[in-house]
């Protein structure tokens, strides 16, 4: 009886609700990491959402590293009339980056918000080695080999970093990029 009586009481109608702001920006994601080398594209695309499409509008962006001069972008993003995303690109010189070690970019948008999303997205982006064919060889599973009944043996790389010559990797051992 209680339950019943509690229920009843609760009258929908009252809640409370909360009209998004046009300019109230923030990101679906909060991180991605990336490896990349030379040859990779040197840019990273982040969709950026709004609450409320009506009007066109502007949004700041800060861009915050550790990594002096390698990380940039615009200093907002746009949002055209109707538009609930926008695309906002970070762009970076992989030849600043640190070969081997993760450098991040903090993106901040400007807009106050009270909606439960992260106004903040982290990039980290590393800088890959160059590997150099060092060796080939046979890469012998037993483990693998007892779901087919047998030994698993195939072919395999074995690559040297040129920046570190003591560092080694088995290139595509199980798929194409699974090192």
């Amino acid at each position: 009886m209680m339950f019943l009586a509690a229920a009843i009481g609760c009258d929908p109608t009252e809640m409370v609700t909360y009209e998004a702001g046009n300019d109230e920006a923030f990101f679906e994601e909060t991180s991605q990491s990336l490896t990349v080398t030379q040859a990779d594209a040197n840019t990273y695309t982040i969709t950026v959402s709004r609450g409320n499409p009506a009007g066109a509008v502007s949004v700041p962006v800060s861009i915050q590293s550790e990594t002096e001069g390698v990380f940039d972008g615009p200093a907002s993003v746009e949002f055209a009339d109707g538009e609930l995303y926008a695309e906002y690109t970070v762009s970076f010189d992989i030849a600043g980056l640190a070969v081997g070690a993760m450098s991040e970019v903090t993106l901040t948008l400007g807009s106050e918000t009270d909606l439960p999303y992260s106004t903040s997205f982290v990039l980290s982006v590393m800088r890959d080695y160059t590997w150099n064919n060092y060796a080939t060889g046979v890469y012998t599973s037993e483990f693998y080999g007892q779901l087919a009944g047998q030994v698993a043996q195939f072919p395999v790389v074995m690559q040297q970093a040129a920046e570190k010559t003591d560092l080694y990797r088995l290139a595509d051992v199980f798929n194409t990029g699974y090192h």
